[in-house]
This record gives C-alpha cells, structure tokens and sequence, in this order.
C-alpha cells in the first residue's frame, strides 16, 4: 500500500513492453491498483484477497492458511524486484488518513519509539522492530523475509520521511532508494 508505490508501478505497469507480473507484499492493496482489464496496464496481478489488518491473532492466522494466501506467500520469495513504500509517523501518514490505524494506535506506535513502517511492520530509529499485537493481526510479509528478499526497492520523499529511511536503511531492509533531492 502507499500513494508513492502505487504511482510506481501504475507507471511501470503502463510503460513496460512486457507484461509485469505482480505480487502484493500485504493484503489491503486492492485499491491501489487500476483495472487489471484495461489494455494500457500490462500487468498480472496477484493479490493478497485479504484486509492489511484483521480483529484477532486467530482471525490472521487462519486466513493465512487459506490455500490462495500461501500461493501468494510462495510467490513473494521468487521476485526479481521487491518495491516498498516507507511511511512515516506523521499526520499525513497514509496508513493514518486511510484508516488503516486509529490515532490512538498511532500514538502508541510513537510512544514505543516507532520512527515509521515498512509493509505496516513499524521500526525505531536503529532500524528495529517495535512490538505489538498489531503484527499478529497483519497480512503482511514480515521484515525478517523482506530482509532476505533480492532486490528490494524502498520508494520515499519529503524530509518528514528522512528518519524512518534512515532506519529502513539502518535496519538492512533496502537494497535501493528511491526519493528526493531533499
């Protein structure tokens, strides 16, 4: 999920003269990508067919069982590229204003010394994960897969992301950056 990632591959999924196949890191992406029909996105989609975060820990863990999540789960460790959006912990977070989180948790996320979230799995400032109930209500790769995963593209801009890229980077989360001058 996140507006900067979307925007890539929309773009690359449109100028690209093969086909791109392309497999969701998290559930919740659905509304973020265009018509898979349209003839200008040239682009095989494979999608989690799951909400980023569910109510329960057995809420998650079941769905994770679900035979078309571990097809999309084995996909992931066969990619040639992996893109990831950074967010940060301000008020124009994505996962904030799309009411992907509460304010409340938010906050807490903060107070726990959380700089920002790769894949919704939120990390300090040395590029550690911060524990919560919330990662065992996520359809999400976990960071210790994502570490190992070739290739992997962190896409961020705007100096109110500089420290979560600087604790993504920390972290050995990234192979490359994509972002902005400042």
């Amino acid at each position: 999920y996140g507006d900067t990632t979307s925007r890539l591959l929309n773009h690359l999924a449109t100028i690209t003269e093969k086909p791109l196949s392309i497999v969701s890191l998290t559930g919740g992406v659905n509304y973020y990508l265009p018509n898979a029909e349209s003839n200008t996105f040239k682009a095989k989609l494979n999608l989690y067919p799951a909400p980023l975060v569910l109510s329960s820990k057995n809420a998650a863990e079941a769905l994770l069982n679900e035979q078309s999540l571990k097809q999309i789960t084995r996909m992931i460790s066969l990619s040639a590229m992996s893109v990831v959006g950074i967010g940060a912990m301000n008020n124009e977070a994505t996962i904030l204003n799309n009411g992907i989180l509460s304010k409340d948790d938010f906050t807490y996320l903060k107070m726990k010394g959380a700089v920002g979230d790769l894949l919704t799995h939120f990390i300090d400032k040395d590029g550690n994960p911060i524990e919560s109930d919330l990662d065992n209500r996520l359809i999400s790769t976990p960071l210790s897969i994502l570490k190992n995963l070739k290739n992997v593209i962190g896409v961020a801009g705007g100096r109110k992301k500089v420290k979560i890229i600087r604790a993504a980077l920390k972290g050995g989360y990234l192979d490359a950056l994509i972002t902005d001058e400042d």
